[in-house]
């Protein structure tokens, strides 16, 4: 859980930070002549930003959990006998 935390902020900080570097520098310019924008626009969506983080975190978490579940179940004498 600690490294889907540290996972979840990292992405976040780099995803945030790009998407941020491009609304206010326009680094990936556009052909004003092929296309109607000279710039890739940047929509800040802070609830949909909040529901996949809580989404991501929920399902990484149950994925995580499930196995676990299942290895402590395990008794390691039987484990070690029976391999």
């Amino acid at each position: 859980m600690k490294i889907l935390g540290r996972g979840l902020l990292i992405g976040n900080l780099i995803g945030l930070g790009i998407g941020f570097l491009q609304d206010q520098f326009r680094l990936i310019p556009l052909d004003a002549a092929s296309y109607y924008m000279s710039y890739v626009p940047i929509d800040w969506n802070w609830p949909v930003f909040i529901y996949l983080n809580v989404g991501i975190a929920l399902l990484t978490a149950l994925v995580l959990w499930i196995p676990v579940l299942v290895i402590s179940k395990v008794d390691p004498i039987k484990s070690i006998r029976f391999d």
